[in-house]
Parts: structure tokens; C-alpha cells; sequence
């Protein structure tokens, strides 16, 4: 196949480009561009390519995935990151080069994207949008100015969505599901895509980012105690599972926070403003390999 290579140095395993290259060489593909950063992609890409191998973390993976969007080119995950959310969603397993000598039996599958506004800011998003714990702990983390490597940032991420449970307070705010408004005192707000979010947490297993559907998930401060207790055995590495009460919707206003996350980014918002969630779905397709 015609391969285009979205590489990020940055990524968590530290692979070099030339052994992606490599790599694809040996399986009998040609890269043909290799890019950097995922706007040349959204700009440069040669609708000839046959596939974007994508290899970085979920924030790369879910730039490419924006910039690939009603195109017909599909696009290939090699997780590098941290947490790798969007890999475990699709069930792509294998480190490192692995998957690259499986590219050409990998099965299309469309997944769909979510888009959110608010004012004059808009994104796509692959994995979430949400409001209360992981916003508050992804703030926390970034105000630490915690470096290290990769497994140093996933464990820094998931003290700091402790350390929100413990402190944030519950708001009072106005959810519409499909056009139906509830009222809530909410601590934790999740508009899923994928299950997984964040440091690794599954937040949801109902969560798929192939059903055309978005996972609400809804905890109030009543959850606080159980949302503390997951996080304290799932940091200790016990996978014990975490139910919260869940909702499902295509379309989703918030009004009542000041700030949201947007997958791997954090938005400022007013407490008047109101976040607009959408639904994109079968938005880009993605080569999903077989298990080794």
C-alpha cells in the first residue's frame, strides 16, 4: 500500500520514525510523506495515499481523525501514547512496530467523531467532552508542571483526578438530551465516544465509538465515595469495575460550567455559555488489525 506516516516524537515509547519505516518497508509498503504535525496532514494529504498510519498518542490520533473526516482515506493507529484510549476502544492490541506487519489484513470499520461549540470555539472530538473531575484533575496536573516519562505523566494524570475528587464541588447545571433539559447537581459530566478516557479510566463499558450514539455519563456528589474508591484500586492496578448511572443521546447541551475537556484539551467557558455536543457519525474509517 501507499502509505502516509503522521509520526509524534513526543509519543510515550519513543520510537524512532526510521524504525516505522523500516518497518512498513519489511511488510512491502511504500511511504510516500511522512508529516509531523497533524494541520500539514489536513492541508498536504494526497487523496492517492491508501492509508495514514497514525503513530503518537490519542491526542495525535484524535487530530488525524479530525483532519480525515469525509475523506476516504482510512486511517491506522499504532499506539505510542500513555494511555492509548482510543486503540483499547477499537480493540487494536500490539505495541511498538507490531501492528505495522498486519497493516494490509486490517478491517475497515467506521467510527464516528462527536463535534462541540461554544461561541466562537469549535472542535471535533474522538473520545470525550467533559465537565467536573477530569477537566479539575487534567488543571491540577498541568499547574504541578509534572514532567517525567511515560508511565510517570499516566500516574501524575490519575493523582491529579484524585486529588479532584477529594476537593472539586459538585454544580448545579442544566444537561438537554435530545432536546429533553434535566437539571442536576452533577460532580462528574462524560460525553463518551470510547469507553476509555483520560488516564486510562474506563469510564464506560457500553461506550462505542461504532454505534452512533454518544454515553452520557452522570455522577453526583452522592457518587463521590464510589468514584474515589475506583480510583484508588484502579491506580493500585486492581481493574475493579466503576457503575455509574448512564444516558444515550446524539445531541447534548451543557450550561453551568467554566471549563470543559475536549478529549486531550482543556476549554474555557462562561457559566452562561452553553456547549453544544454533537453527533458525527461514520465519520472517518479506521484499518482495525487482527491479534497477533
Amino acid at each position: 500500500m501507499r502509505v502516509c506516516l503522521l509520526y509524534n516524537e513526543g509519543a510515550g515509547d519513543g520510537i524512532a520514525c526510521h524504525d516505522l519505516t523500516d518497518a512498513l518497508g519489511r511488510s512491502g509498503h511504500d511511504v510516500v510523506r511522512i508529516f509531523r504535525e497533524p494541520d500539514r496532514l489536513r492541508a498536504e494529504l494526497d487523496e492517492t495515499v491508501d492509508v495514514v498510519v497514525v503513530a503518537g498518542g490519542d491526542g495525535t490520533v484524535s487530530e488525524a481523525a479530525a483532519a480525515l473526516a469525509g475523506r476516504c482515506v482510512p486511517l491506522a493507529i499504532v499506539p505510542l501514547g500513555t494511555a492509548n484510549n482510543v486503540a483499547r476502544s477499537l480493540g487494536i492490541a500490539g505495541r511498538g512496530t507490531a501492528p505495522l506487519a498486519r497493516l494490509d489484513h486490517g478491517r475497515r470499520v467506521s467510527i464516528d467523531l462527536g463535534t462541540v461549540r461554544c461561541q466562537r470555539q469549535y472542535r471535533r472530538f474522538l473520545e470525550a467532552v467533559g465537565f467536573g473531575l477530569l477537566p479539575d484533575g487534567m488543571a491540577r496536573t498541568d499547574a504541578a508542571g509534572r514532567t517525567g516519562h511515560a508511565i510517570g505523566r499516566l500516574r501524575d494524570a490519575m493523582r491529579g483526578v484524585q486529588d479532584a475528587c477529594a476537593e472539586s464541588p459538585a454544580r448545579r447545571c442544566v444537561v438537554t438530551l435530545d432536546g429533553v433539559p434535566l437539571e442536576e447537581e452533577v460532580l462528574m459530566l462524560e460525553i463518551l465516544n470510547t469507553g476509555h478516557v483520560g488516564p486510562g479510566l474506563e469510564l464506560s463499558r457500553e461506550a462505542c465509538p461504532t454505534d452512533g450514539r454518544l454515553t452520557v455519563v452522570l455522577a453526583g456528589p452522592s457518587h463521590r465515595r464510589e468514584i474515589a474508591r475506583w480510583l484508588r484500586d484502579r491506580d493500585a492496578g486492581a481493574a475493579t469495575p466503576l457503575s455509574l448511572p448512564t444516558r444515550s443521546a446524539t445531541r447534548v447541551d451543557v450550561r453551568g460550567w467554566d471549563r470543559c475537556h475536549v478529549d486531550g484539551w482543556t476549554w474555557r467557558t462562561g457559566v452562561s455559555d452553553t456547549v453544544e455536543v454533537r453527533l458525527e457519525p461514520d465519520a472517518v474509517d479506521v484499518l482495525v488489525q487482527p491479534s497477533p
